[in-house]
């Protein structure tokens, strides 16, 4: 699985996804965070070009193949420690379908960097509370920490954690025990970076959530359920294909760990809780909810399921399970390496992103700012998508002024940005082809453009790529 999902997008993208785009722009500057989030995938991006020549491509989707088979991983250990070993390889494999361990992981972001996080989050605290010793509630102080590293959503998870051992008599009398305020002081200690960067920015990761939140229409807000269970359906189908839910199935393993009614309430709370609490949070704000949210979520509700049916887990069930979990974990990828190529040509709106030529895209404009100014280039402007097609593989490593806003961009002072100058660039076009020019840097410019064709598209359908050079001093 992971590793045709590392080669399939390298094969059949002339350009990364959006998000590694704007991850590998951000990683170059190494900070803590940005405007929308902190910066842990742009780390890793930024430490793979080491192992490309210096250039983003195959190491950023290696990441995230790793980034899930280290979910899939800590969700077997969790569901082996609360349910044995049919019920974690069951878990497994029923999760292989699941968008954000197939397509969707060809986009490294901020879902999948904190789902092994989640829970792994989950699975320290629920050993730490069986007295296993010290070690786990350390071990959930860094997994609680490198969470919000990832995303700052995981925090209603750690709220969900904190209220579940205080309603409960066996986690209050952990309280009287030195691991919990361990955990709390390591958990403090690691955080301190991330508050002093919420603090200096001023907040905006959570503007930015909100104003996310908003964009969500009604209709959406209404349809989360829907959505939900339309992300967790891949499960329902697997072990279906399984034959997992037929009525005449004999009865198969009949050792139950989770046989007390704390137990299983316990697992209900930490795998339906955070995504409840997120939403109740979101509508008691007056924002929208977004389906992406029930995504760290799902590996816990697959073990809450195969759990409750694990008596239909017969020898059959798991030999068919297997090739089932096999099969989606080999079809999928080369589906997608088939219907990328035709949904690119045969789109009749804008093109798909991850065909764009971003090669030519950026000698173009390379080639335009070289013949203007002779310098390096160090500052590219415009939207995540439009600069960063320019900088993300361009050798002077340019850094981003997104949409000009220098707010966004601290490493971008005005002294720097008077004194190398910028190649600023949007686009035009239908749809979701075109891109805001940045207003402020344009005014009374010289304003150019080049025109890209779209391999495989009609005639007349090519990108306008707008720009000005900003001569550097």
């Amino acid at each position: 699985m992971a590793v045709l999902w590392t080669l399939v997008p390298v094969i059949v993208h002339s350009a990364p996804p959006l998000d590694i785009v704007e991850s590998a722009m951000w990683g170059r500057e190494w900070v803590v965070g940005t405007y929308k989030h902190p910066a842990m995938p742009a780390w890793f991006i930024e430490a793979g070009r080491y192992l490309n020549g210096g250039s983003v491509g195959w190491p950023a989707y290696l990441a995230s193949q790793l980034f899930n088979l280290a979910t899939l991983a800590i969700t077997y250990l969790f569901a082996r420690d609360v349910a044995g070993e049919r019920v974690a390889t069951a878990t497994v494999l029923s999760l292989l379908g699941i968008e954000y361990f197939s397509w969707r992981s060809v986009e490294f972001n901020h879902t999948i960097a904190q789902m092994p996080f989640w829970v792994g989050s989950v699975w320290c605290a629920w050993r730490a509370l069986q007295g296993r010793g010290v070690v786990w509630w350390l071990a959930l102080a860094v997994m609680a920490a490198l969470g919000l590293y990832a995303k700052l959503s995981n925090a209603m998870l750690l709220l969900v954690i904190a209220g579940w051992i205080l309603a409960t008599a066996q986690g209050r009398a952990t309280l009287k025990t030195s691991g919990p305020w361990l955990a709390g002081a390591v958990f403090a200690v690691l955080c301190i970076p991330l508050v002093q960067w919420l603090l200096a920015s001023g907040l905006q990761p959570l503007d930015y959530a909100s104003a996310r939140g908003r964009e969500q229409s009604g209709l959406a807000t209404l349809l989360f359920p829907v959505n939900a269970v339309l992300q967790a359906a891949p499960v329902a189908l697997a072990l279906g294909l399984a034959g997992f839910f037929n009525r005449d199935r004999g009865v198969g393993n009949q050792h139950a760990l989770l046989t007390s009614a704390s137990s299983w309430s316990s697992l209900w709370v930490l795998a339906v809780a955070p995504p409840l609490l997120s939403v109740v949070a979101a509508l008691a704000s007056g924002s929208g909810v977004r389906a992406s949210w029930m995504a760290p979520a799902l590996p816990l509700l697959a073990v809450l399921l195969v759990s409750h049916f694990q008596a239909r887990l017969t020898d059959n069930v798991l030999a068919s399970l297997r090739h089932v979990g096999l099969g989606m974990a080999t079809l999928i990828p080369l589906g997608y390496a088939v219907a990328l190529p035709l949904l690119g040509s045969l789109s009749t709106t804008a093109p798909l992103r991850v065909v764009w030529p971003q090669a030519e895209i950026a000698r173009k404009l390379s080639e335009a700012w070289t013949n203007e100014t002779g310098k390096p280039l160090k500052i590219v402007a415009g939207t995540s998508w439009a600069a960063g097609l320019v900088g993300i593989n361009h050798p002077d490593r340019p850094s981003i002024l997104t949409e000009g806003n220098l707010s966004w961009s601290p490493w971008i002072t005005p002294e720097r940005l008077r004194r190398q100058g910028a190649l600023v660039v949007w686009t035009e076009g239908r749809g979701s082809l075109a891109s805001p020019a940045p207003a402020n840097l344009i005014v009374g410019q010289s304003v150019k453009e080049t025109r890209v064709t779209m391999p495989g598209r009609p005639v007349g359908q090519d990108v306008v790529i707008k720009y000005v050079v900003l001569k550097p001093e």
